[in-house]
């Protein structure tokens, strides 16, 4: 209950600093990280383990739109820009504060994955996205952690 409540008071500061300004919060470009592919579905024992794992050309962005609601976009394998939304994704807020927002995705249905996502300013003002990534129900089964840099961050 806790957590319901403080993720309900992170989108309302979410929502009252920039429901006038509703658009882009985050953009961030391609990830590199690593990923533990377990021996389960198409990954074979001896083909599991940790892996270097990188998205060259992918790109992620956190919107939010007139309504308060937010929105992970990002690219797909197929070079195609996916709303996490649309794609069944239910975008909780976790974290909201000047240097930092942090969103669950959590995906019910499919895949059954969950990914969190962390937009931080860094002490140089530079600012990065964190991402943990969860993928069970899927044909090839994976954990990951990645980083990315960002070229815009707009935190409250």
């Amino acid at each position: 209950m806790k957590n319901l409540l403080l993720g309900l008071v992170a989108l309302g500061v979410i929502a009252a600093g920039s429901r006038a300004g509703a658009g882009t919060i985050a953009a961030c470009g391609p990830q590199k990280g690593h990923a533990y592919y377990p021996a389960a579905g198409l990954v074979k024992r001896g083909q599991d383990g940790w892996q270097d794992d990188q998205m060259s050309t992918g790109s992620t962005t956190l919107t939010q739109n007139v309504k308060g609601e937010l929105d992970v976009l990002f690219k797909d394998s197929r070079g195609e820009i996916v709303s996490s939304r649309d794609d069944g994704g239910q975008i909780i807020p976790l974290r909201v504060s000047k240097s930092e927002v942090s969103v669950l995705v959590v995906y019910p249905d499919g895949a059954q994955a969950a990914e969190i996502y962390s937009f931080i300013r860094e002490s140089d003002g530079s600012a990065k996205m964190l991402q943990l990534s969860s993928k069970g129900a899927a044909i090839i089964p994976k954990a990951g952690v990645y980083v990315a840099d960002c070229t815009t961050l707009n935190l409250p």
